[in-house]
Order: structure tokens, then C-alpha cells, then sequence
């Protein structure tokens, strides 16, 4: 229960503020790569083993992304882009244990070489669809509705940010 309160307030925040809090974008999704991938690599682990680790995770990013920001910046790229790559994977039902390896790899490869060349822009899609993601993650509502409300999520993430970018 806890961890799907944590995910929409995570989702709400990327979705709002990703560009603007470069550094909550990257402790953001250093806990939620954490929280979702822990299991996979050290099974059997207690759920507050796996949330102690992702939070240090998250406070590893934090610190990366003010001291070393373009380090920091390609860690949460590659972070963000693995983690929507995977979403897509598990919303699509695909078992496949190496492809879901191989894709969060390619989509992590997306996710740096995007974030460092188009800085902003970057932040703004890569918060928007990994927020919309953590909360229909939770959501749990049928497929078709889901994608829907994902759609419609990441729109208003994107709109939200560009003219918060816009008035800056």
C-alpha cells in the first residue's frame, strides 16, 4: 500500500516537475529502478532490504546529479529509458526474460544519448512518461483504459512542463 502511495506522488511530481527538479528526477528514478529491479537481481530479499537499497540508490543519483551533473544526467537517462523500455515490455505481457534484459539495455542506450544531447527536452518527455507510467502502474485499470490514461497523463506532463519552460 505504501509503495503505490510513493508511485503516484513520484508520478505526480515527474509529471510536474522533472525538468524543473533535475535532481528529484534523478533519486526519482534511481528508487523506482531500484523498487522494480533489486528483486530480479537479489532474490529473496526482505521488501524493506529491497526499499533500503533503493532508497540509497535514489540518494546516490541525488548526490550524482549536483555534484557531476552530466554523469548524473546520463545515469537517469539510462535509468529513465530502461524503465519506460520495461513498462512497455511488461504492459505488452512479453515473458521473455532476456528480452526484458536486452530492451531496458537499448532503452537505456535512448534514454543517455537523448538526455545529453537535448538536455531539456529530454527531461521533460523522459519525467513525463516514467510519471505517467508509475501511476497507471498503480492504477489498475483495464489495458485499453490504461493506455488511455497514459496517453493523457504524459500529454498533460509534457504540456505542464513546456509552459513552466516557457515562463522561465
Amino acid at each position: 500500500m505504501y509503495i503505490e502511495i510513493a508511485y503516484i506522488i513520484l508520478g505526480i511530481m515527474l509529471l510536474m516537475l522533472g525538468r524543473k527538479l533535475f535532481w528529484l528526477f534523478s533519486g526519482a528514478i534511481a528508487f523506482i529502478v531500484g523498487v522494480e529491479f533489486i528483486p530480479m537481481i537479489l532474490p529473496g530479499q526482505s521488501s524493506q532490504a529491497i526499499l533500503i537499497i533503493a532508497l540509497i540508490l535514489s540518494i546516490i543519483a541525488i548526490v550524482l546529479s549536483f555534484v557531476v551533473q552530466k554523469i548524473g544526467l546520463g545515469v537517469a537517462g539510462f535509468m529513465a529509458g530502461g524503465y519506460v523500455a520495461m513498462s512497455i515490455v511488461n504492459e505488452l505481457k512479453v515473458t521473455i526474460p532476456w528480452l526484458s534484459w536486452v530492451l531496458f539495455g537499448a532503452g537505456g542506450i535512448i534514454g543517455v544519448v537523448f538526455t545529453l544531447i537535448l538536455f531539456d527536452w529530454a527531461l521533460i518527455v523522459l519525467s513525463s512518461l516514467s510519471g505517467a507510467f508509475l501511476i497507471v502502474q498503480v492504477a489498475g485499470f483495464s489495458l485499453p483504459l490504461t493506455k488511455i490514461l497514459f496517453v493523457l497523463l504524459a500529454i498533460i506532463g509534457i504540456a505542464t512542463q513546456v509552459a513552466s519552460k516557457k515562463s522561465n
